[in-house]
């Protein structure tokens, strides 16, 4: 998109043919200071002691100094498209005389400007001319609200990702609005380049609006802003009965089965119950041999919902003899949906996010996952094991936002 403008400062003769050359080949951008200067010492031929055309949608600001005892009375501005005019009625006073005109309703277009000075006499100066662009209906819609790539809500604290904006088509960056824990709007703003913004006290429930800002150009007089997007964080995803002390819903001695997760009977090898275990405080702990059969396909798990976004979960292990040569072997799983595969589908299940399979060389666990759209997620431990004699007790799970 053009962003010509045109500004004169300490109009002489030589900046007139400056201003022509200038014109003819279009070098005035944005990325100068978007100002012509002359030697002060220069006799001022228009008596202008500035002037400028500065751009807007579907409109141009016109401003413009006249210098204390100037003997000019009179600007006139002839613009095409629409061979439109303008005069300027200038004051005699004591001091310098600035004035500025909107012209509204214009087409969107590259505008030429020219402007000339009239003196008590009627006589007039040498015709200066420039240009700028108008900007109107096709730049606005070119222009777009950020991507939102994801928001993960954490207590009160909530973090929000998005895609860079478009600096080509002058973003400035994009504005937040939220309802903090008081009940109080607040305002956040964010440059075009900055990714991520923590928004602190959010109220949960509530509607997160935002909206991005463009200038077309450095000298523009108008800011444009998107239509507003708007969306409803859900809180991060919690494991429910995930750390010693383990609840039980049932047990039977040493032995039962946990709360708030779902546990197939293959890991029921303890006369019908199995997962809980009394010892060490209340311990998560599925347990084959020393009397109990073999599990097979044994699941235990439980279902959150997660918002698009990265997350890592994370397990840590009091005591296990797992290894990595056992048939079968024990795993902790995420998939999308409820439930988890057998030991045998693992590579292939579509719905399977991540897994990562247990080893007694290892005892604390950080397992990596990316969702790209809110789910219903399950976090689960999945296990094959014989009846040589295999346990794992677990202390924790829990779900940590990911790098």
């Amino acid at each position: 998109m053009p962003c010509k403008i045109l500004i004169m400062k300490r109009i002489t003769p030589s900046l007139i043919l400056l201003l022509s050359i200038v014109f003819a080949s279009s070098i005035i951008s944005c990325d100068s200071d978007d100002t012509l200067n002359t030697d002060e010492s220069e006799t001022s031929l228009a008596n202008l002691e500035s002037f400028a055309v500065l751009p807007g949608m579907n409109r141009v600001q016109i401003k413009g100094s006249i210098p204390a005892g100037a003997s000019i009375t009179e600007v006139q501005i002839k613009w095409s498209p629409n061979d439109g005019s303008m005069s300027i009625d200038i004051p005699q006073t004591s001091e310098n005389f600035e004035f500025m005109r909107t012209m509204e309703n214009l087409t969107e277009d590259f505008y030429n400007f020219e402007v000339q000075t009239i003196d008590a006499s009627g006589k007039t100066s040498p015709v200066l001319a420039g240009g700028t662009q108008v900007y109107g209906e096709s730049y606005a819609d070119k222009i777009y609200n950020r991507t939102l790539v994801s928001k993960i809500l954490s207590d009160e604290k909530l973090v929000v990702n998005y895609n860079k904006l478009n600096s080509d088509l002058g973003a400035l960056g994009t504005e937040i609005t939220y309802e903090d824990t008081d009940g109080i709007t607040q305002e956040v703003f964010i440059s075009a380049t900055q990714t991520t913004v923590t928004l602190p006290e959010y109220k949960k429930g509530t509607d997160i609006n935002y909206r991005s800002l463009y200038k077309p150009s450095q000298a523009a007089i108008d800011t444009i802003y998107t239509s507003s997007s708007s969306f409803q964080p859900i809180p991060f995803p919690v494991l429910q009965n995930a750390a010693v002390p383990f609840e039980a819903t049932s047990s039977s001695g040493r032995w039962g089965t946990l709360a708030v997760w779902t546990s197939n009977e293959a890991v029921k090898n303890h006369g019908g119950y199995g997962g809980w275990d009394q010892k060490y405080n209340n311990i998560f702990n599925v347990e084959s041999g020393w009397g109990a059969p073999a599990v097979t396909n044994g699941k235990i798990y439980q279902m959150v919902i997660a918002d698009a976004g990265s997350y890592a979960l994370e397990v840590k292990i009091l005591y296990t003899n797992y290894s990595n040569a056992d048939e079968g072997g024990t795993y902790f799983v995420i998939t999308k949906g409820e439930g988890i595969p057998d030991v045998e589908n693992l590579d292939t299940a579509p719905e399977v996010v991540a897994y990562q399979r247990v080893d007694k060389a290892t005892l604390n666990y950080s397992v990596p996952f990316t969702l790209e759209e809110e789910s219903d997620i399950t976090v689960g431990f999945l296990t094959s094991q014989s009846d040589a004699g295999r346990y794992g007790q677990i202390s924790s799970f829990t779900i940590v936002p990911g790098s």
